[in-house]
């Protein structure tokens, strides 16, 4: 039962030395919403573009538009590094005709390839972030909740 204990006890501290940090990223949490014409929108993705130096960071939108953002791979962490970022927001979709080869695909049992026939489903200068209107900027230590409202128009 001892060895049991101790070996429990070595367990927990060799993974919080590891997992228990703060954050060892230097990330700062960043969330929001994202709607068209003022209605949620969902499966969308978002992206925050640093200057030179930083890395991005990027979310999907859920169900009801809202975002968390992480940085670089899936153990980059939660947020944004702190900076100034110009931000686009992407939905992508499958085009009529797309939609009618994927249906003839799974009738016939065989794969179907979906990025050639993908489109925006959103207006295209939302992709880009030269073009898109959108800028944030991240602040350690501070609420980064950052409403981006899209228009078909």
């Amino acid at each position: 039962m001892k060895h049991f204990i101790l070996l429990l006890f070595l367990s927990m501290l060799f993974v919080c030395s590891f997992g228990c940090k703060k954050n060892p990223h230097g990330v700062t949490m960043v969330t929001g919403i994202v709607t068209i014409d003022d209605q949620p929108l969902d499966a969308a993705t978002i992206v925050f573009h640093p200057p030179e130096g930083n890395q991005s960071a990027s979310g999907r939108t859920d169900a009801q538009g809202q975002f968390t953002v992480t940085t670089g791979s899936s153990d980059g962490g939660t947020g944004a590094q702190p900076g100034h970022y110009q931000v686009s927001v992407t939905k992508m979709g499958l085009s009529p005709l797309g939609e009618q080869l994927e249906a003839e695909a799974l009738r016939e049992g065989r794969e179907f390839y979906s990025i050639p026939h993908t489109i925006s489903l959103i207006p295209q200068k939302y992709n880009n972030p030269a073009t898109s209107g959108f800028e944030a900027t991240v602040e350690k230590g501070q609420k980064n909740h950052f409403e981006f409202k899209l228009e078909r128009k």
